[in-house]
């Protein structure tokens, strides 16, 4: 496989998972620890869709602290699920 078909295999795949985030359930901007740990206790999801990722809000605390600061620079929103709000 080449360098340039592995580039765009990867691409597509981002672009495939950033097409998985529904924008419309996408909710409050999550920019701040407090925040965090508020939806980590909440049982709330976390979606980063520049990254094409949701994950439990606790799940996302105990990733390593520059990934967790480079999410909420690609802007961390409370996710809503399908079936509303508990």
């Amino acid at each position: 496989m080449k360098l340039v078909d592995a580039v765009n295999e990867s691409v597509q795949r981002v672009e495939q998972a950033r097409a998985k985030v529904d924008r419309k359930r996408v909710g409050n901007l999550v920019d701040t620890h407090a925040k965090l740990n508020a939806a980590a206790f909440a049982r709330r999801s976390v979606a980063c869709p520049s990254r094409g990722q949701i994950h439990p809000a606790a799940w996302v605390l105990n990733m390593a602290y520059s990934t967790v600061c480079q999410m909420m620079e690609a802007g961390l929103f409370i996710y809503n699920p399908k079936g509303g709000s508990k």
